[in-house]
């Protein structure tokens, strides 16, 4: 497959990416999180649309869809593919420009069909994912071995083997449910029996329930038509009652409402005389009560001017106090008596004076830090010459430093392979320890399987006891119902015959032959329970032993995982002792190397401690250069010449005077001016004064003539207040007979003589009553009796009907039982099927896991096939890299060994070399067109040393057409034949191409 163009809009971080690929080394620079490996995730979803991505992951945030189109060229056809997802899904696959396939199923057949691979091939054998060259050597054969499976797909059969261990465990435990159900089917059968006989002796209870219940009913019905017609008088006779009741009540409103209008007319009387003898007290005080309410609307409007005197006499008074303070004050701070003008001039004055003092300050100041300047520049020549020799012995040592790092790095590459034996055999010896550590029970677990044997014979001797006793049970069983039988047919016969042998027999024979069988019955019972036990016993055993057995099956699996890390063990304990031969080689060509390291570190401690120094002498000299001595003496000297003999104390006693005197001035110019103000204030005030005394005056004489009035009211007011307590006590009557004050009498009088002959009507009605209670002839005592006797037969009627219901629910429920126990035998019938089928299926399915998916099966043939074409393709690359080897060998144990050496012993960029030619070659192995291959950022976890390496590989590959890089390493730039940059603006990738 050549890749040829994509177009991404609105997935991940890419709003709208477009680019052509051409054939060679493409590298995709990049930020980490810029959006580069995003590129390469549309290309697989474009090509199988897989399911692991989420599309709320996909789609750019703020929008709600994206597409992208992806065209590609294999065996001369050029293919398009275009998918969309969002508010609507798009799938479309284009042979040479032709609709090829419109859904997404169709597609994803069609690519799988075209580039012979799915998805989990892509992902893993094309795009080769941070980190995976450098693991494939670094990991122990074992691991590799699992790494190669996974990525041939191996790993698949592995995980069917294992997946399989459930439905078969599954269908295990279905077995063993329907043995435990097919246990019952003897005892459903006897229960049939039982529910039968039960069934025949209550139906014949039934029949002779429902003949006591018909006769029962009968005498209800009497009972009931003799209690219905006492219940009518008893209806009769509480109406009548009530009635009596409420006549009575009607005769203690009646003559309660009488005595209530005899009440309320005295008291009219009474309030009536009070109002007419205080009519004319209540007409004067209302006269003069309006003359007041007069006088006090015209108080109201001369109110205003009267408060408005009084409080501008107020102001005068505090006005002409203030005018006198102010003057006292006044000769005091102006004798002299100066105008406004003149104080005003003499401020002026003071604060030209005052600005030119400013000046001075501030020139001060200027010369001041002039004269620190100067100190500073005199100090840095003196530190200059202080410092001078230890700069020039820092200079030394680092020139000496740097000579002495350039000879360790030609040295590195040994360092490099020590330092990689050292931390291969670090965690060789972890895992050796972590082996052992989980292999403590191995010998233990290996004991108990060897003694598998033994356990399933004693297992198989067991279930034949079992058997054997199954059969004496069952005889037995036989010979007891067979006596029992005889036993009933001897007892039934009325003939002097025996039943069995039809010999003749007399009576007493007959008891004889009777207590025989019965003795017969006894011992077979005793014998029986014995077999019983015994049974109970093996079945026990069996378990014991079945659990055993399960125990070793499941020490099995462990059994199988431990012994493979034993043996993964021995291969560490070996390759541990390798490690370490290699080690002791490599450590007689470092003597040189650790004593530049030591001589450095010497350097450089050195250099540390004169560091202080050089930086000193540094900043000492450049500040020098900085600086111009000679322009900031001129200027001093020309401050000094305007400054004179000026100090600051000086300065600042002079300016504390001037300001004291302006403060002094710019108060007394506020008295003067605050007099003037208050002079023309009272000048206002006195005016308003004299304009408002006519009004005042007539304020007065109202207020003289209101308190004449008010004590004049006092003199009615007795006579006005019982006026008006007698009018509200008859209001309150004319509202309760709703009529006016006027007509109270006449209404009441007139309710009086119609609630007396009320009165009347209502004791003629009660003496009527009491007549018609008489003729009824009610007795309670008897109607009581009467009810007794009748809820006597109606609960035994209840009685005999709830044991006829309950009786007929028994039947019900017997007939239920019976059809159920029925069903449930035809269901182990089916269930004696099911178990047949179920021990084939089990045999079948055990015999496929074991056959093609374990590692002796399928995966063992798989591994033998791919291995030498993996190892094919990986020499065909790795010739191509003109190292100084010729053959890689991956061997049965997944070791690796170049021109038969452990790949161990080679530097660090042979190694990677190594590793990138096996992972290639699997990717040839797995897609035999493969034409290209993406490397996701390959020098991740790699120094400067393994990547220039690296890059050097990248070179000379021949065998892909296209080898696509994606690295946020810059220098990778320097193999490409194409530059893609990706940068990431605004939360948008942007995509530059050179």
């Amino acid at each position: 497959m050549i890749i040829k163009n994509i177009n991404i809009k609105n997935f991940r971080s890419h709003s709208n990416t477009d680019i052509s690929f051409k054939q060679g080394i493409t590298t995709i620079i990049g930020e980490n999180g810029s959006g580069k490996s995003s590129i390469f995730e549309a290309m697989n979803y474009a090509l199988f649309a897989p399911r692991r991505i989420k599309l709320s992951d996909a789609i750019k945030r703020g929008t709600d869809f994206f597409s992208i189109s992806f065209e590609f060229e294999i065996n001369g056809k050029r293919y398009k593919v275009i998918r969309g997802r969002g508010k609507k899904n798009i799938n479309y696959l284009y042979e040479n420009d032709k609709p090829y396939s419109e859904n997404n199923d169709e597609v994803n057949n069609k690519i799988k069909e075209i580039l012979n691979m799915d998805d989990e091939v892509f992902s893993n054998a094309i795009y080769i994912k941070q980190g995976d060259i450098s693991s494939l050597i670094q990991i122990t054969p074992a691991e590799r071995k699992k790494l190669i499976g996974k990525l041939l797909g191996i790993e698949r059969y592995e995980q069917v083997w294992d997946k399989l261990k459930t439905p078969l465990k599954n269908m295990e435990l279905d077995l063993k449910k329907i043995e435990g159900e097919l246990i019952q089917k003897e005892d459903i059968n006897t229960n049939i029996n039982n529910l039968k006989e039960n069934m025949e002796k209550n139906s014949k209870i039934l029949k002779e329930l429902q003949c006591k219940f018909n006769h029962a009913v009968e005498l209800r019905d009497r009972k009931e038509k003799l209690l219905k017609k006492w219940e009518k008088k008893e209806i009769e006779n509480n109406n009548l009652q009530n009635n009596l009741k409420e006549l009575k009540y009607g005769v203690e409103t009646s003559e309660n409402n009488i005595k209530i209008l005899i009440s309320d007319l005295g008291a009219i009387n009474t309030h009536n005389n009070i109002l007419n003898s205080n009519y004319l007290n209540y007409s004067k005080y209302k006269e003069i009560e309006n003359k007041l309410k007069k006088l006090a609307n015209e108080l109201l409007q001369y109110k205003k001017y009267y408060d408005k005197f009084n409080e501008l006499n107020g102001e005068m008074k505090g006005l002409e106090k203030t005018i006198k303070e102010i003057d006292k004050k006044l000769i005091d701070k102006n004798p002299k008596n100066k105008s406004n003008s003149e104080i005003e001039q003499e401020i002026n004055d003071i604060n030209k004076e005052l600005n030119k003092l400013d000046d001075i300050l501030n020139k001060l100041k200027d010369l001041e830090l002039l004269n620190k300047e100067l100190t500073k520049i005199e100090n840095s020549k003196k530190e200059l010459n202080k410092n001078k020799e230890n700069y020039l012995k820092y200079l030394e040592l680092s020139k000496k430093s740097k000579e002495l790092n350039n000879k360790l790095m030609e040295l590195s590459g040994i360092k490099e392979k020590e330092n990689d034996l050292k931390q291969q055999i670090k965690s060789t010896e972890y895992k050796i320890k972590q082996l052992k550590q989980d292999l403590k029970d191995f010998n233990n677990i290996d004991i108990e399987i060897n003694k598998e044997k033994e356990i399933k014979t004693k297992y198989e001797d067991i279930v034949n006891k079992i058997d054997l006793l199954k059969e004496k049970i069952a005889q037995n069983n036989a010979e007891i119902n067979q006596t029992k039988d005889a036993i009933e047919k001897l007892k039934g016969t009325t003939e002097d015959k025996c039943p069995v042998c039809q010999s003749n027999i007399d009576g007493l024979k007959k008891q004889e032959l009777l207590k025989q069988y019965n003795q017969l019955i006894e011992e077979g019972e005793k014998r029986l329970n014995k077999l019983k036990i015994k049974y109970n016993q093996y079945l026990d055993e069996k378990k014991d032993i079945k659990d055993r057995l399960d125990k070793i099956n499941n020490l099995k699996n462990k059994y199988g995982q431990l012994k493979e890390k034993n043996n993964n063990l021995i291969e560490e304990e070996n390759k541990l002792i390798k490690l370490n031969n290699d080690l002791n080689v490599i450590g007689g060509n470092l003597t040189e190397y650790d004593k530049i390291v030591r001589d450095i570190k010497t350097i450089d401690n050195k250099i540390k401690e004169l560091e202080q120094y050089y930086k000193k002498y540094e900043y000492c000299e450049n500040f020098l250069k900085d600086s111009n001595e000679q322009e900031l003496v001129d200027n001093k000297n020309k401050l000094l010449d305007t400054v004179g003999n000026n100090t600051n104390k000086s300065i600042l006693n002079t300016k504390k005077e001037l300001n004291n005197r302006s403060e002094e001035l710019n108060e007394l110019l506020n008295l003067i001016r605050n007099k003037e103000q208050n002079m023309e204030k009272l000048n206002n005030v006195n005016k308003e004064i004299d304009n408002l005394k006519d009004k005042v005056a007539t304020y007065s004489q109202l207020e003289i003539e209101k308190n004449n009035n008010e004590k004049e009211l006092i003199r009615y007011k007795d006579g006005y207040n019982q006026y008006n307590d007698s009018y509200a006590v008859l209001k309150n009557y004319a509202d309760k007979y709703a009529v006016s004050i006027e007509e109270i009498r006449n209404k009441v009088n007139e309710l009086l003589k119609k609630e007396n002959n009320n009165l009347n009507n209502l004791n003629n009605e009660i003496q009527n009553i009491k007549l018609s209670i008489e003729k009824l002839q009610y007795n309670i005592e008897e109607f009581e009796n009467i009810k007794k006797d009748y809820n006597k037969i109606n609960n035994k009627v209840t009685e005999i009907n709830g044991e006829i219901i309950g009786l007929d629910t028994t039947i019900k429920n017997e007939n239920k039982l019976l059809s159920e126990f029925e069903n449930k035998l035809k269901q182990l019938k089916k269930l004696e099927s099911k178990k047949e089928q179920l021990n084939n299926a089990i045999h079948n399915l055990a015999n496929i896991r074991e056959a093609v998916f374990s590692k002796n099966g399928f995966q063992q043939y798989l591994r033998q096939k791919y291995i030498p074409i993996i190892q094919r393709h990986t020499n065909e690359v790795f010739n191509e890299f003109e190292l100084p080897y010729s053959h890689i060998e991956i061997k049965n144990d997944y070791d690796i060994t170049v021109d038969d050496n452990p790949v161990k012993i080679l530097s660090g960029g042979e190694q990677i070399a190594v590793a990138l030619a096996i992972r290639i070659g699997i990717a040839k192995a797995v897609c035999s067109d493969l034409n290209c291959i993406i490397l996701d950022e390959p020098t991740a976890f790699l120094d400067e040393n393994r990547r220039h390496n690296l890059l050097r590989v990248f070179r000379n590959i021949k065998s892909l057409s296209q080898i696509f890089v994606i690295s946020h390493h810059s220098e990778l730039e320097q193999v490409a034949n194409n530059t893609i940059t990706v940068e990431k603006n605004m939360g948008n990738s942007i995509i530059r191409s050179s």
